[in-house]
């Protein structure tokens, strides 16, 4: 526990900066969190002795966060322009080099390899899409902070009153009450935010309600990584940051909580 809160007390004050900062700062910060779950994610199937493009991808992913925040960085009517090409690049040149090699393991490869990309990278990319909206650095502070006190929360009250197992397969340790202490966490946070992170096109509804669909992408993505590391056989994706795990580890509840939130506050802000 020691070594995780020192952990934290390193890296929170240096997301924080780069969040309030912005810039190409951050897209270089986001990028490489990326190239790290992407690294981490492709090791995972390597130990199911699933062979992956993981160069290909890295490359393609640098194409891709560049393009992210230098075309959208001028663009205020949020279009994606080259992104979709990038992406449908990515996966004819996947094929292409797939079409090469040999048969045996074809579809696994080309799924493991692009799923990877799209889960990580693209997924990941919606947070710098989100710092260039309007009052952008407010609201990542407003997801952040409600994943965060989802999964306090729910780790906290599950240890405190769990006595009903959520998914004894995937996560042995994940409670039903777990959840509803995190959802509870969550809506304070969003309380905290309309209060003290206040948006003026948002109001407290609004707030809400990000709060209740956030924590279900949390609790959904923290399963999906368990069920990937337990298919594995392992604790934890990587020994990267000391008392957390890896990359992905920190980043599972994010993955699907930054392309609905960006969606959300694109609709609200004009």
């Amino acid at each position: 526990m020691l070594t995780r809160i020192i952990s934290s007390i390193i890296l929170i004050p240096l997301v924080i900066y780069l969040i309030y900062t912005g810039g190409i700062a951050f897209t270089a910060f986001m990028f490489l969190i990326n190239l790290i779950g992407l690294h981490e994610f492709y090791k995972l199937c390597a130990v199911k002795k699933i062979e992956t493009f993981s160069y290909p991808a890295y490359l393609v992913s640098a194409l891709y966060f560049f393009n992210v925040h230098f075309n959208f960085a001028n663009d205020s009517a949020h279009k994606f322009e080259f992104s979709p090409i990038l992406i449908l690049g990515f996966v004819f040149i996947i094929l292409w080099l797939q079409h090469g090699k040999k048969i045996a393991g074809s579809i696994i490869t080309t799924a493991a390899t692009t799923f990877g990309f799209l889960y990580i990278s693209v997924f990941l990319s919606f947070a710098v899409y989100i710092r260039q909206l309007a009052h952008g650095e407010k609201l990542l502070f407003t997801i952040i902070l409600m994943i965060w006190a989802a999964d306090t929360f729910a780790y906290f009250g599950g240890r405190a009153f769990g006595k009903h197992r959520l998914s004894p397969e995937i996560s042995p340790k994940k409670s039903t009450e777990g959840v509803f202490t995190g959802i509870f966490g969550t809506l304070t946070a969003a309380c905290f935010s309309f209060v003290y992170l206040n948006v003026p096109q948002l109001n407290l509804a609004m707030y809400l309600t990000l709060a209740f669909i956030l924590n279900s992408f949390s609790v959904l993505g923290d399963l999906i990584e368990s069920q990937f590391k337990r298919d594995c056989d392992v604790k934890d994706s990587s020994g990267l940051i000391p008392g957390h795990g890896g990359i992905l580890d920190r980043i599972d509840s994010l993955l699907l909580s930054f392309p609905f939130a960006y969606y959300f506050f694109a609709m609200i802000l004009k």
